[in-house]
């Protein structure tokens, strides 16, 4: 799907509005006021005046419930709450400290729309609600009526950062659900990447197996990432013979001649072994006595959630 300019997007949003009936008095938080017929829209959105897109313009429960305010009629952030939250198991240790939330939405930034503005064009790295620009606000609250819809990956991005907050204390399984969704419509490296990693390690944060197994399948690459396999380590699940066969180069396999010629006969042979050996077509390498190497790992790309681990 392409991404068109937001000008398009913007007049096809609002057509929904023109088949109100007429009320020459009719003021929403002053936001919409006095037509006939026609629209009137300030140019400047301030105070609380925001909560327009989420109780007229129809930003879906779903999404609103996955969104931190920090003031207003939906505030669900209190700065005082950012304290250290601790997961330890036998194979690391993880304190996290919660800074001011990137998506954080106010009330008083003011908002504007601009026909003009390119909802495809880049808002740089690491962007935060506040800092962007007022027709950019615009941009990204009309996007949330519709997570699907083309948009440069900066606002995804916005987004997804609250939703890594809902991963660790929150909305766990609705975050799951909705990062999967955004996964499957927006295409960037970098995004699959962090969202693929921060969802593994909650997934076996909240020891939940099915979450874990569920994110495996949705990526299209069988190699396993570091916290892919110490997840499916301490989770004691087994590895298949893809993911066997993936590692080979880490396990210190060297001759793959017979992987790369004949990888359809090796992948027989290989889960045929298993299967004599385990009495099922898969490694419980957790039975091993393994030792990991100590690494610093990069998961979360919400710049608030700062780590020791």
């Amino acid at each position: 799907m392409e991404c068109k300019t937001y000008g398009d997007k913007i007049m096809g949003f609002l057509d929904f509005l023109k088949t109100k009936p007429k009320n020459k008095n009719r003021n929403i938080d002053s936001a919409l006021v006095n037509y006939d017929g026609e629209i009137e829209i300030k140019t400047d959105f301030s105070n609380k005046e925001i909560m327009l897109f989420f109780e007229d313009l129809r930003i879906p429960e779903n999404i609103r419930n996955l969104l931190w305010f920090a003031d207003g009629k939906y505030q669900n952030y209190n700065p005082d709450e950012n304290k250290q939250v601790l997961f330890e198991n036998e194979l690391f240790r993880i304190e996290l400290s919660f800074d001011t939330e990137p998506s954080l939405l106010y009330s008083n930034l003011p908002i504007k729309p601009n026909s003009t503005i390119d909802s495809c064009e880049s808002i740089g790295y690491f962007p935060s609600y506040e800092s962007l620009a007022p027709e950019q606000r615009w941009i990204y609250l009309n996007w949330l009526t519709n997570i699907l819809q083309p948009v440069d990956i900066g606002y995804v991005f916005i987004f997804y950062y609250g939703l890594e907050r809902h991963l660790l204390y929150g909305n766990y399984k609705e975050s799951v659900d909705t990062i999967l969704l955004l996964r499957e419509h927006h295409k960037n490296n970098s995004f699959h990447s962090y969202s693929f990693n921060a969802v593994l390690l909650a997934s076996l944060l909240h020891k939940d197996k099915d979450t874990f197994e569920k994110v495996l399948k949705s990526s299209h690459d069988i190699r396993l990432s570091n916290i892919g396999l110490i997840a499916k380590y301490l989770m004691k699940i087994n590895l298949t013979p893809e993911e066997i066969i993936a590692l080979s180069s880490a396990a210190g396999f060297k001759n793959k001649r017979y992987i790369k010629n004949y990888p359809d006969i090796f992948h027989e042979t290989l889960s045929s072994q298993l299967k004599s050996i385990f009495g099922t077509a898969s490694f419980p390498f957790y039975n091993l006595n393994t030792k990991f190497e100590i690494k610093d790992m990069l998961i979360f790309a919400n710049t608030s959630l700062s780590s020791n681990t």
